[in-house]
């Protein structure tokens, strides 16, 4: 389970939308901000790999349906079929992981009659975006600014969409379980020093704070894992080449393009692929190119095995 940081103190890691099961989250937290340490015991049952329940956590089924439903959730519109079937993999151990921490952390949470409402998936989302503003380095204005030009809408309706979107997510739920059970189980373990603050930061800043920085990013992708001949993915790159000239045209219409001429399921919106960090979530070139754009910029056509991406950041 992910030890706890005190949410008002520390700016560590950004758990976005869709790079929230790839964030660095093993290691000790600040010295008193530990889980609950009186958390139930778990006896924990697993089946079989063609089962449909995935384990047991005293008495309470995990399935299989609710593991690829988080996958389908977060990455299903994000990234082309074969991608998702690799990250489906890759990330299933965590999340079944996570999904037990929830069923204890929710089990103690009912003995407390503790509850998770609408305000604290707001207050939580609001406390990401506050992280994801300083790792940019952007000032809060600059941040209302880019919402509202990249999705069309104002920062608070945003905030209420991205609330809504993450309400079910166990990542979220369980660290705001965690901080409610903490606060009354424990409420003398959530003061942090300043002192313990910079300690944390100065032990953990190459593995968490350098690594926990996201980006997000739309691309238009010319798909080229069909085509058999050179020349036929000569004439893909040809294609990206053009359309990336579209895109450079003044008053040009990126989630347009994207939706015109994209082969990713993303491109029904506009080809945006949400925030996601540096390491784990994309193909290494992508990841690259995204990470040294700036907030506006779009990159040179780059290619990958998928093909050849046009992207924004």
């Amino acid at each position: 389970m992910m030890s706890l940081k005190s949410t008002a103190a520390l700016a560590a890691m950004v758990f976005g939308c869709a790079g929230l099961v790839y964030a660095e989250e093993k290691g000790a937290g600040a010295a008193k901000a530990d889980k609950p340490t009186t958390t139930p015991a778990a006896t924990v049952t697993t089946t079989g790999p063609s089962s449909e329940v995935a384990v047991t956590v005293n008495g309470k089924a995990i399935t299989e349906g609710q593991i690829e439903q988080f996958v389908r959730d977060r990455f299903g519109g994000r990234m082309p079929a074969e991608q998702l079937a690799t990250v489906r993999v890759q990330i299933r151990p965590r999340l079944l992981e996570m999904l037990i921490d929830l069923a204890l952390l929710e089990e103690q949470a009912a003995q407390e009659r503790i509850t998770i409402d609408d305000k604290d998936v707001l207050a939580k989302v609001e406390e990401q975006m506050d992280q994801i503003r300083k790792q940019r380095s952007m000032s809060k204005e600059d941040m209302v600014k880019v919402i509202k030009q990249q999705m069309q809408m104002e920062y608070k309706d945003f905030l209420a969409k991205r609330a809504a979107e993450l309400a079910p997510d166990p990542m979220l739920r369980s660290q705001i379980l965690q901080v409610k059970l903490l606060e009354k189980l424990h409420p003398d373990r959530m003061k942090v020093t300043d002192a313990e603050v910079k300690e944390y930061y100065d032990k953990h800043l190459d593995r968490e704070y350098k690594q926990g920085a996201m980006v997000r990013a739309s691309h238009i992708l010319i798909g080229t894992k069909d085509m058999k001949t050179d020349e036929e993915k000569a004439e893909a790159k040809k294609q990206a080449e053009k359309v990336l000239e579209e895109v450079k045209k003044e008053g040009s219409d990126f989630g347009a393009l994207a939706k015109q001429y994209s082969s990713c399921p993303s491109k029904d919106r506009g080809g945006d692929l949400d925030f996601f960090p540096r390491n784990g979530a994309m193909v290494e070139p992508f990841a690259a190119a995204a990470f040294a754009l700036k907030t506006g910029e779009i990159s040179e056509v780059v290619e990958t095995q998928f093909g050849y991406h046009v992207i924004k950041v």
